[in-house]
């Protein structure tokens, strides 16, 4: 296994060619989309990510959704930005209050979602990404969680990181035969923008199946040296983890029943600015 990894290192740094479109590419797609539209907005609105989790995706069937679950701030002014692959014809995005009553939305006839949100009280709020129309029998779609006054990493570390994903993804694939996760409401994506003083964030309420072999990897942009990966338990307890000094953690995990309100840690132990790192799970 560890040399399978240390193969992984080096394919990373070397270019790839590529015959077919990979589901891995359709996400990038999705991701390149929705980061296009949230730095527009941030030259023309001063809109920069949410430190931390700031952004999550998932495979949607035309009609279904995905959501999350995100502690807003009273005394913040946010923006969450949707996108998909290049099939979505129609994208939108409902905002929760803790009694389920609609507090925001986008549900306009397009593939451009946008909702601007400032909370009249803190708490943990629901966000849904629904997808209601494209032309496949479903979309990688992604969403943005923005924030004045938040963190601003050069627009090149999204290019970066991205791009890395796919590689890694793709070779993934190739060598086990994996998929992203992709049943009703699974999220497969989560990316995160650090700055340089916060570069710890955790995961919540990831459900894993039975009899089943689970892949979560992290990449980070070119400035990302370590990256560490710990999966815990329900109670806090660790499961998986790799902490190696690499920037290319993968953990593995046989769920032999069923997983609930699992967490995933990602900490960026070494990188020289505000940073870009990707997390991604698949199953076999």
């Amino acid at each position: 296994m560890k040399h399978f990894y240390l193969f992984l290192l080096t394919f990373i740094l070397a270019p790839i060619m590529l015959s077919a479109q990979t589901d891995a590419e359709y996400l990038k797609q999705a991701l390149i989309n929705t980061y296009t539209k949230s730095e527009l907005v941030n030259s023309l609105y001063d809109y920069d990510y949410r430190n931390g989790l700031s952004s999550i995706g998932g495979f949607i069937k035309e009609g279904n959704y995905i959501t999350f679950n995100l502690y807003l701030s009273s005394s913040g002014e946010y923006l969450f930005v949707g996108g998909g692959d290049d099939d979505v014809k129609d994208l939108d995005i409902y905002v929760y209050d803790k009694d389920g009553n609609i507090v925001s939305k986008d549900n306009e006839d397009d593939a451009n979602p946008m909702v601007n949100f400032s909370p009249s009280s803190s708490g943990v709020y629901e966000i849904k990404l629904k997808l209601i129309s494209c032309d496949a029998n479903g979309s990688f779609c992604a969403m943005n969680f923005m924030l004045k006054n938040g963190v601003k990493p050069a627009t090149d570390k999204f290019d970066q990181g991205i791009n890395k994903m796919v590689k890694v993804v793709n070779y993934i694939d190739d060598q086990k035969g994996t998929k992203f996760l992709d049943r009703e409401g699974e999220i497969c994506y989560y990316g995160f923008t650090f700055s340089s003083d916060d570069k710890e964030s955790q995961i919540n309420g990831i459900d894993l199946q039975g009899d089943q072999d689970y892949f979560m990897l992290a990449v980070g942009d070119d400035g990302v040296y370590n990256i560490d990966l710990v999966l815990m338990d329900s109670d806090g307890n660790k499961l998986d983890s790799d902490t190696d000094d690499d920037a290319t953690p993968i953990v593995t995990h046989n769920s032999s029943s069923l997983k609930e309100n699992l967490s995933l840690k990602v900490k960026d132990i070494d990188s020289k600015t505000k940073s870009y790192i990707i997390t991604v799970v698949l199953e076999d």
